[in-house]
């Protein structure tokens, strides 16, 4: 059971590491620490616990808009003169209890190079903030669009019946599907009309008779 003192200084850690004191899931998720294990026991809510530790609770401003994130981050790459780091963030937010934590700029476009093509994008099309178009990396063309994952859709036919499905590998799912045809109608008639639950690897699931 963690003290009194551990959670304080442990929510002292946090803040001082992201520039903000931390929200209940982030504190729980950064130190193992369970609501069951400090509420009603230490502290009557988070907020009290975050007052103790000397911090001002947190005020839930809802989630931002894209719009919303890519001005927040045009203004640090303004204030920096370049594209911030994740450390320039951490040292922006600091003094700014509006400006939003680090993680949340590659977590909103998935990852850095997500952020930075809608933000080449959003200053191309917002003339105040246009003098930021000279601090843009060159992207390369495949970096400027989400990845696509090929694949093929199919429709076989199996005697009297139909097999539709999709697949990466359609040559392969192919052959399994005529193997496993062989190999049911191998069976007698009357365990051919009862279904098939599962047959080794090839994933088939009871789909009825056949």
């Amino acid at each position: 059971m963690p003290t009194r003192e551990q959670i304080i200084d442990d929510i002292r850690r946090i803040a001082e590491k992201n520039g903000r004191p931390p929200g209940r899931e982030v504190f729980e998720r950064e130190t193992g620490i369970r609501i069951s294990e400090w509420h009603g026991i230490y502290f009557r809510s988070w907020g009290d616990a975050l007052k103790e530790a000397g911090y001002e609770p947190n005020k839930w401003q809802g989630k931002l808009s894209s719009e919303q994130v890519l001005r927040k981050y045009a203004e640090a790459a303004r204030h920096f003169g370049r594209i911030p780091a994740e450390i320039d963030i951490r040292m922006y937010s600091r003094n700014r209890r509006d400006f939003p934590g680090h993680t949340t700029f590659t977590n909103h476009f998935q990852n850095k190079t997500g952020l930075i093509a809608a933000l080449a994008k959003w200053v191309r099309e917002n003339d105040d903030f246009a003098d930021l178009i000279a601090l843009l990396p060159e992207l390369k063309e495949d970096e400027t669009s989400a990845p696509l994952t090929e694949g093929f859709v199919y429709l076989l036919k199996s005697g009297a019946h139909y097999k539709i499905g999709r697949s990466k590998e359609l040559e392969r799912r192919v052959k399994q599907i005529r193997a496993f045809s062989r190999y049911l109608e191998s069976w007698p008639a009357g365990r051919r009309h009862q279904g098939l639950l599962r047959t080794g690897n090839l994933g088939f699931r009871r789909i009825g008779n056949f």
